[in-house]
This record gives structure tokens, sequence and C-alpha cells, in this order.
């Protein structure tokens, strides 16, 4: 029965009528980073992000701000002592924007993997509390929600489509 009150609740949060506008990406970032400036303080977590050029897509600013809040608190629940660094990178791509939220180090990255992959899934884990609700919005706005892996860390990725004609 609680089951049934989500997924009433969920497709609701599509049916509301939303305001869709020019969003510029890197300004979004900035503000859901600043909500967390304490967090981050408390759990002694350094944050790498310099916003670059605007980059535009067009939604709704308070669904892709829930998306992106949501994927910053999974990946702080998931840090331990040996991750002290959040790196976010907000960059064009050929079809889209491309946000990269990645911890600093590799470890546990199977499981980091195989945790993600549960959680958009709908899977039962700690680490699934609200990650499925991001990749449906993103979706929800013609993007995508992943794991990337760079050089230096493991996170998540979300592209979505950019909108060129923005002002």
């Amino acid at each position: 029965e609680a089951i049934s009150h989500v997924l009433k609740s969920f497709r609701r949060f599509f049916e509301v009528s939303s305001e869709h506008q020019a969003i510029d990406v890197n300004d979004l970032l900035s503000d859901v980073l600043r909500g967390w400036q304490a967090v981050f303080s408390h759990k002694s977590v350094l944050i790498d992000f310099e916003p670059q050029a605007p980059l535009y897509v067009f939604g709704d600013r308070l669904q892709l701000e829930s998306a992106l809040t949501i994927v910053v608190e999974r990946l702080l629940d998931w840090m331990d002592h040996s991750n002290t660094r959040l790196q976010i990178d907000c960059s064009a791509a050929v079809d889209g924007v491309v946000v990269q939220v990645l911890m600093d180090g590799l470890g546990r990255k199977a499981e980091f993997i195989q945790m993600f992959e549960s959680a958009t899934q709908g899977g039962a884990s700690s680490f699934n509390s609200g990650l499925w609700l991001s990749r449906a919005i993103v979706e929800h706005h013609g993007g995508a929600l992943g794991v990337c892996e760079v050089t230096e860390g493991l996170g998540i990725c979300l592209q979505l489509p950019s909108m060129k004609d923005a002002k």
C-alpha cells in the first residue's frame, strides 16, 4: 500500500504543470552547492567547481534542482573517509550538456556501479532513496543519468539536451 502511494505521488510530480524555461546549468549547480555548504564543511568534503560560460537547457528549474540535489546527497552518503573531495564539471557536448559529479578515488567501484544500477531501477537499498526520481526527472527532460568514471574519480553523470538559442 505504501508503494502504491509513492507511485501515485510520483506520477503527480510530472502531471502538475511546470514552468519550462531556459536554465543556465552552471548557475543551477552553484545554487544547489550553496545549499550544501554546511554539510560539506561538517563532513570535511572539499568542493571543486568552477562555473564556466553559461550552458543552457530547457526545462523545469525546480525539477532539475531536485535531481541534482538527490545526486549530491547520494554521493555524500556513499563517501567514506577515503573520499574527501567532490569534483563537479559542467561541459558542452555534441548534442547537450554533461554534468559530472565525481568523488575522488575509485574504491568500491564494482559495489558503487551495482548499487547505482539497482537504485535507478527502483531496487531496495539505502543508496536508492530518491536516485530513481533523479533518473526519471532527467529522462523526462530528454536526458540520461549514469555512472561516470575518470582517471581521478567515480560518480554520477547527467546528460541533458542543450538549448542553443536561449538568451
